[in-house]
């Protein structure tokens, strides 16, 4: 059954959704790694010290692409969460076009000043002849490389995140064979080139295929098209993701810092040892980001619905699922240091050992990186651009410089290694600090969600009368709220009591600390379990605190077997056609009015002969 945004999330379909993203990110780790095996044993580590030592450079070009798929991302969720699909379509237009078109001007630049850039990051002689030549051909679809990261974001978005992991699949299968077949191939001068070239084209890939998937019709909810310029969009995508430019830009600089640092302590050994690390590290800290990536618009989603009670334990999930896998890694990560470095430089003997020893200690990081990298994610989603941006900027940069400049004086190159921990422990305790301090802002606290303890029981013979009061009231001022000047009455008795006589008809009542809140009746079909919602209402008074939501997930929870629900509201009830699409997962299925009408509705019925019939596949 497909996963929507308005969905309740379990563990389970939390892990469902969010793997596509995971695997994706994995993916392109391991395709890079793969890239780095091919240079680090068919090009001697000259070449392999170039393309780590340029690499951090050209990842700070291609951070435009997360800054406005993660930032872009969260807007767009937000806005479907509200119910305005239109603007949401056309705000995903914008940033497409605007990341494309910096991403061109950034290469072009890059381009041209590459050498400068190279010489100022400490290359010299074969070296930097090396970063020039690397660098060059990267640069040429490196805009294509922006569309790709900026995509991952969206395709979840689109609540399409298998797509996304087939078009990296497509990219990461491209750059592997054809790295196999140039670098092997090649005569030795040409095979840095020749990897090279095979990122290259799999960049064109990875941009390309997403690029023609949304400016067709497709059946996501998303796809380009006209667009205007709206500066205030642009500005709040790039706050939004600036924790993501923020993070990527600041482990570049944090890189080129570790590169120089190594070059000092263990010339071109040590920056080959750190290539391996980042290289292995990144399929590690690929989960993490992943798993940001996979659930950060079901987060933007709840919060523009104000689904503060979903909110709460799409918080809760996260974090124990971020815990168990943090260890998993660590103790994975000390077991295969080994193997890990046979792999890379198994060559050489002196590389291999410095690669383990640093590795080990590297590892140790692991288990707090996740909450880190989710915490400035989670505010990302909150369009809070700020509070990420600086869980982001201390945990990249404050806190890793500092360590990576001090540590060393203190216990040499082992220094240089455990500089990571000491960062991603700080940014642990800081982000802790910010989740505690925004919980009442963003309603993620127990406090901020005052339904937690709603529960659904059976409407006794002493609660009818208050039971039909409430609900025809919370329904004449729903139509009243659409129509001014309305003194027609909306729900009559009769059509309350057809309801609670009908066969399978079951009648709930929702409690909040022993208060009466709102309500269903349902009709249960045992034999089809095609069941009718035919009335759920919220008491007056207490609309837009997430009542209406939690009797409907209570709802589903007690009737787990069904098949399909289905219901029905007047045309005129914008709110409702809002509640059950976004926010409930029904889809309108029908549309009765005078040439196509609903045997069952009343003649009197207000709204007449126009009505939206809603489905539910539950399964």
């Amino acid at each position: 059954m497909k996963i929507q945004l308005s969905d309740r999330f379990t563990y389970g379909k939390l892990i469902r959704f969010s793997l596509p993203s995971i695997a994706m990110m994995i993916f392109t780790s391991i395709y890079s790694v793969v890239d780095g095996f091919f240079v680090a044993n068919y090009t001697g580590t000259t070449a392999f010290s170039a393309v780590n030592l340029i690499m951090p450079f050209l990842m700070i070009v291609a951070t435009v692409g997360f800054m406005f798929g993660t930032g872009g991302t969260a807007i767009v969720a937000n806005t479907f969460g509200a119910g305005d699909k239109e603007r949401a379509n056309r705000y995903f237009s914008l940033f497409v076009y605007v990341a494309f078109i910096l991403s061109v001007l950034f290469a072009t630049l890059g381009f041209v000043f590459i050498r400068s850039i190279a010489t100022l990051l400490g290359a010299k002689g074969e070296l930097l002849g090396h970063c020039i030549v690397y660098g060059r051909i990267i640069l040429m679809t490196l805009p294509f490389l922006v569309l790709q990261l900026l995509f991952q974001s969206f395709f979840v978005a689109a609540e399409k995140p298998h797509l996304g992991l087939l078009v990296t699949g497509a990219a990461g299968v491209t750059n592997m064979v054809l790295d196999a077949v140039l670098v092997i191939l090649l005569p030795p001068e040409y095979k840095l080139a020749g990897a090279a070239i095979a990122t290259a084209f799999s960049q064109l890939i990875g941009g390309v295929i997403p690029l023609i998937y949304f400016s067709q019709k497709n059946n996501s909810i998303l796809r380009l098209g006209k667009t205007s310029f709206d500066g205030k969009a642009i500005f709040k995508a790039c706050t939004n993701g600036s924790s993501e430019f923020m993070s990527n830009v600041s482990m570049s600089i944090v890189g080129m810092l570790y590169n120089i640092q190594l070059l000092k302590f263990a010339g071109e050994n040590g920056v080959a040892a750190y290539g391996v690390m980042m290289y292995v590290s990144m399929i590690f800290a690929a989960t993490f980001i992943g798993y940001s990536i996979g659930v950060a618009p079901i987060i933007a989603y709840h919060d523009g619905a104000k689904n503060h009670n979903e909110l709460k334990g799409l918080l809760k999930k996260s974090l124990h699922l971020l815990g168990i896998s943090g260890i998993v890694m660590v103790t994975a990560a000390q077991l295969l240091a080994v193997p890990l470095a046979q792999i890379f430089v198994g060559y050489d003997k002196e590389l291999a050992d410095l690669t383990v020893s640093g590795f080990r200690i590297f590892a140790i990081a692991f288990p707090f990186m996740g909450f880190a990298i989710f915490g400035s994610g989670f505010f990302t989603a909150l369009n809070d651009g700020l509070t990420s941006a600086l869980i982001s900027f201390l945990r990249t940069l404050v806190f890793e410089v500092s360590a990576v400049l001090i540590l060393p004086m203190i216990w040499g190159i082992d220094g240089i290694w455990l500089s990571i921990v000491v960062a991603e422990v700080m940014a642990v305790v800081f982000t802790a600090i910010f989740l505690i301090v925004k919980r009442k802002k963003y309603h993620y606290s127990a406090k901020g969600a005052s339904y937690m303890n709603l529960t659904l029981l059976p409407v006794s013979q002493e609660d009818l009368a208050n039971y039909k009061k409430d609900m025809q009231e919370a329904f004449q001022k729903g139509a009243a709220a659409e129509f001014s000047d309305f003194d027609a009455e909306i729900l009559p008795k009769e059509d309350i009591d057809h309801s609670l006589n009908s066969k399978g008809a079951i009648a709930f009542k929702a409690m909040v600390d022993g208060e009466m809140v709102g309500g269903a009746i349902v009709i249960i079909d045992e034999e089809t379990q095609h069941n009718h919602l035919d009335f759920l209402y919220v008491k007056y008074g207490t609309q837009s605190r997430g009542v209406g939501q939690a009797i409907w997930k209570e709802l589903e929870k007690l009737h787990p077997d069904t098949k399909v629900w289905e219901t029905v509201t007047p045309y005129f009830e914008k709110r409702n056609v809002h509640f059950y699409v976004n926010r409930c997962g029904f889809h309108i299925v029908e549309f009765f009015n005078p040439q196509h009408k609903d045997p069952n509705t009343p003649e009197d019925m207000v709204g007449g002969d126009y009505f939206f019939r809603f489905e539910k596949q539950m399964r």
